[in-house]
């Protein structure tokens, strides 16, 4: 992750690589020197988003499909 450029990371796009670069940041190690900078001028979600993207954390919580409510069970005529 030392090396990658910011842009690789998924779900950052142009504009996202645009605002960035202007804000001094290329590679995904420059996101955590400039850690503040991206709380101010970011949504609380990105600032999420970028900090744990950059440091290779990804989304591991998985949303529970609730309680099956029936169990389909066909046969077949012999």
């Amino acid at each position: 992750m030392a090396a990658l450029p910011i842009r690789k990371l998924p779900g950052v796009g142009k504009k996202n690589e645009q605002i960035l670069a202007g804000m001094g940041i290329k590679l995904c190690p420059d996101t955590l020197d400039k850690a503040v900078d991206i709380a101010i001028n970011f949504t609380p979600n990105a600032f999420d988003f970028l900090v744990r993207s950059s440091l290779g954390i990804a989304k591991n919580v998985h949303e529970d499909a609730g309680i099956k409510k029936s169990i389909n069970v066909s046969e077949t005529p012999k």
